[in-house]
């Protein structure tokens, strides 16, 4: 992707052929996707069978992970949260979408857990991007969010809970993911916020809540290098 097209964490490097959250109306690289994203917890691994010149998407989820290099795994969104995970050794890639249900489900935990078990991903081992989503200032949600977010050991502090001008709850999806990451075993340190307000900027990203049905996806795409 050409590097105006995208934006990337900084520790993305050459060990990756491809790291990056896409913007608007960017056409994104071929890449594995879940062909219905289910704002659930379950997560797929993906490889090239043998003879296989690219597998099949999975039918449903929202995390995928691979250890095969130069193929591609991602997750479209429009102000859910993309996250972007690597470890190097042993060397995995994964990418998750983490919606409000999602986040409730605790979908990163439940994706480092399934990294761990199938790939023998040691979390304190992995990078993780949080890349651009729906403001805190532009989250407005019913108490019924906060109560299912807080179900899942997130706090006040967490969740970065306000109220807002019309009196309801607005609360921190990327402040939560950041939390449940580090509470699954990755470092802090290792977590990077790209940063960005989907609904805030039209011109750069697209918007579920500010467009509606006519509102596009975007693409947060990870890939291995080949071994030199």
């Amino acid at each position: 992707m050409p590097r105006t097209s995208h934006e990337s964490p900084t520790w993305s490097n050459p060990q990756l052929s491809l790291c990056g959250f896409a913007l608007r109306g960017v056409e994104p690289p071929r890449a594995v996707v879940c062909d219905t994203q289910v704002h659930g917890a379950e997560s797929h691994r993906v490889y090239r069978s043998p003879g296989a010149r690219w597998p099949e998407n999975p039918e449903a989820g929202d995390a995928l992970w691979t250890s095969d290099p130069d193929l591609p795994v991602a997750v479209r969104v429009a102000d859910c949260v993309p996250i972007l995970l690597w470890s190097p050794e042993p060397r995995a890639v994964g990418a998750v979408h983490a919606g409000w249900r999602g986040t409730a489900a605790d979908i990163v935990g439940a994706s480092l857990a399934f990294a761990r078990r199938e790939l023998g991903v040691e979390p304190s081992r992995v990078f993780a991007a949080i890349g651009p989503c729906i403001s805190r200032d532009r989250f407005e949600v019913g108490p019924e969010v906060v109560q299912g977010l807080k179900a899942t050991g997130l706090t006040d502090e967490d969740l970065r809970v306000v109220l807002g001008p019309r009196g309801r709850p607005h609360v921190d999806l990327r402040s939560a993911n950041r939390a449940l990451l580090r509470q699954a075993g990755v470092p802090d340190a290792q977590i990077e916020d790209v940063g960005g307000c989907t609904f805030s900027e039209p011109t750069r990203y697209d918007s579920y809540r500010r467009d509606g049905e006519r509102s596009g996806r975007m693409r947060a795409t990870i890939a291995l290098a080949a071994r030199p």
